[in-house]
């Protein structure tokens, strides 16, 4: 009877453990796989001298994301995370310094991106920040960092995420579309009889007193009233054949009468461009100001006849003005 007994107790250790064993690979069957999120980019509006970021970041670009659920349930997130600019698969990639993945949930789930560059490590929350550009942006370097984008999915928040069981299903791509939200200004200095262009190189060229701080909401990427005002030095003509510069300034104002440009020749001799009285001129966020003018007097002084083109950031022209 003994014996009966233990094996009637062995028996139901087996089914038992066999029962456990058939529960855990089950288990490990419906478990959910980690999606990796993988990341592109495009750009919705190269400063070669003048449209740097035009149609593509450059590769030294810094780019700040942000991937949060849609009902902001705080059990998942990725805040600031900083990103680098490259190529995966022959495709323009935003490279997250960590992998991200898409929440684990036992269903589908909604997930709101935004992207924006230059990063800054201080830009924590989704929330408002001050941005102040370069005063100086001579050097690319500098330009960059006055570019300021923002960027969210090409179809839109939320990227919805279906949960999956497929082992091959590895990433999901979210494809970036950035803007740009200042105001982009490229001045030409066309030669004439009395200024060669030889005689144009080493000029500098400033924009007066442009306000070069202004809020910046990063969840929606708007601008607020700028201020701090200070003048912008936009670059030099290096060559006597490359005679455009471009810089970038916060949306903003210049009222009729106000000087606009400052142009000092290599030789020290100034020359100032203000707006007619009348006329004022608003600069709009993600236009690019084309401004021609040609210097008429070898003593410096006031110039006049000046033309502007806007156009978008990649160089469609939206109209022509003569002031």
């Amino acid at each position: 009877m003994k014996q009966f007994t233990s094996y009637i107790l062995l028996t139901f250790i087996l089914l038992a453990t066999q029962a456990c064993s058939n529960e855990t690979h089950q288990a490990e069957t419906n478990q959910l796989d980690d999606v990796a999120i993988a990341l592109t980019y495009e750009m919705m509006n190269s400063r070669a001298a003048t449209n740097l970021q035009g149609n593509a970041l450059l590769s030294t670009a810094k780019v700040g994301v942000f991937a949060l659920k849609t009902n902001r349930i705080p059990d998942y997130g990725y805040y600031n995370m900083y990103c680098t600019i490259g190529i995966t698969d022959g495709l323009e990639s935003i490279i997250p310094s960590t992998t991200m993945y898409f929440p684990l949930a036992p269903e589908s789930i909604d997930v709101d991106f935004i992207a924006y560059a230059p990063y800054s490590s201080t830009y924590g929350r989704l929330q408002s920040y001050d941005f102040t550009i370069q005063a100086n942006q001579t050097l690319d370097e500098a330009y960059i960092k006055s570019d300021l984008l923002h960027g969210v999915p090409q179809s839109g928040n939320p990227v919805h995420h279906v949960i999956t069981h497929d082992t091959e299903q590895k990433t999901q791509n979210v494809v970036i579309s950035f803007k740009h939200l200042l105001s982009k200004i490229t001045f030409t200095l066309e030669p004439s009889d009395i200024v060669p262009a030889n005689s144009l190189v080493g000029a500098q060229v400033k924009v007066k007193q442009a306000n070069i701080t202004a809020p910046f909401d990063l969840s929606t990427g708007i601008i607020g009233t700028p201020i701090n005002p200070a003048d912008v030095t936009i670059g030099g003509i290096t060559s006597a054949t490359e005679l455009t510069v471009s810089g970038i300034i916060p949306p903003q104002t210049y009222t009729g009468g106000r000087q606009v440009f400052e142009i000092v020749l290599a030789n020290g001799t100034t020359y100032e461009y203000s707006l007619p009285s009348t006329t004022p001129l608003v600069f709009t966020g993600g236009k690019n100001y084309q401004f021609k003018m040609k210097l008429q007097s070898p003593d410096g002084g006031i110039v006049s006849n000046v033309t502007m083109t806007i156009a978008d950031w990649q160089g469609n022209i939206i109209g022509n003005y003569t002031f």
